[in-house]
């Protein structure tokens, strides 16, 4: 019999990649994602079984192996437009969803940004560092990760750094996707911040959760970093614009105050961090990168989205309490 997984978040950046490895791997997989973001996602990146909500799994006939937390509002200005909205959705949600599968390994997508500001150049977070939430995003993570631990100890909560790559539903409000969109469109990179960043391809991020499924319940339990590259932006700005052939303005007068500015470590999990991360130097990533920014130019932004169906969101959310 096929081991079984649900995955939330499925049709989002991340889900699809997660998919399509968990069904490589043999695994029966059940997406749940109300499709806020709508994509056109390829055969190999689908489930075994979508559906809309998690009650509509009948849980007498579901015994899931894992489930992995992908669902939420992943941008900072989100948060800003409604905090209940994301805390709803980001924190509530999974520790409903972790009450319901007690049995069953949980995975949860948490976030480096709990980090929030750290002082000193050299200085790299770990997991036992205090938490400094500069965001409602960040801070409903910081709660996803105290209430799916209180419900469930079978729970592995990872704190991805800053993703990128290219993904069937890409995101361009990422900061290496978004350099890569303002390439394609103007030939130009213009950052607004020279902020520190932990990196993470989100190929190496789909392992990272794979690999957790894939280990015993007792196994890879508690928060763990999970980081490809240790960067700033400018450098990431002048990466790219060498990939990419493209100029980079570095122009003090656009440049916004961005309280957040951190990097990781990773000495906790060497086995759940990729080996050979995909980085900034990696050519196949940006040619894909490049081609996919290409193609998004005028696709909507996660925050035009999410204004055109905060409406039906809000209902939706109320609806299923």
């Amino acid at each position: 019999m096929r081991k079984q997984v649900i995955v939330t978040g499925n049709l989002g950046y991340l889900g699809p990649i997660v998919v399509k490895k968990l069904k490589s791997k043999g695994y029966l997989v059940v997406g749940v994602d109300i499709e806020l973001y709508p994509a056109e996602i390829p055969f190999d990146y689908l489930p075994d079984l979508q559906v809309s909500k998690v009650d509509e799994i009948a849980s007498y006939l579901w015994d899931p192996t894992a489930v992995v937390h992908l669902a939420g509002l992943s941008n900072d200005p989100l948060g800003d437009i409604s905090p209940g909205m994301t805390y709803a959705v980001n924190t509530r949600m999974v520790g409903d969803i972790a009450a319901v599968f007690p049995d069953a390994k949980h995975v949860l997508a948490s976030s480096a940004s709990v980090y929030g500001f750290t002082d000193g150049e050299s200085k790299n977070n770990v997991e036992t560092d205090p938490l400094n939430p500069l965001t409602t995003y960040a801070d409903s993570k910081v709660k996803a990760e105290r209430v799916i631990d209180f419900i469930n100890a079978n729970s592995a909560m990872l704190r991805f750094a800053t993703l990128w790559g290219d993904s069937p539903n890409f995101r361009t409000d990422l900061v290496v996707n978004a350099f890569a969109v303002e390439a394609a469109r103007s030939n130009s990179i213009t950052p607004k911040s020279n902020a520190r960043r932990p990196l993470l391809h989100v190929e190496d991020a789909a392992d990272s959760i794979v690999k957790v499924v894939e280990s015993a319940r007792e196994e890879y339990v508690g928060v763990y970093n999970i980081c490809g590259e240790n960067t700033q932006v400018w450098d990431i700005a002048n990466k790219l614009g060498a990939k990419l052939n493209c100029t980079v303005i570095f122009n003090d007068a656009l440049k916004d105050a961005d309280a957040r500015s951190y990097h990781l470590g990773t000495f906790k999990t060497p086995h759940l961090c990729p080996a050979d991360p995909i980085t900034l130097t990696n050519d196949e990533a940006i040619t894909r990168l490049s081609a996919r920014a290409a193609k998004s130019i005028d696709k909507p932004s996660r925050l035009e989205q999410y204004h055109e169906h905060l409406a039906w969101i809000t209902e939706r959310t109320v609806q299923e309490g």
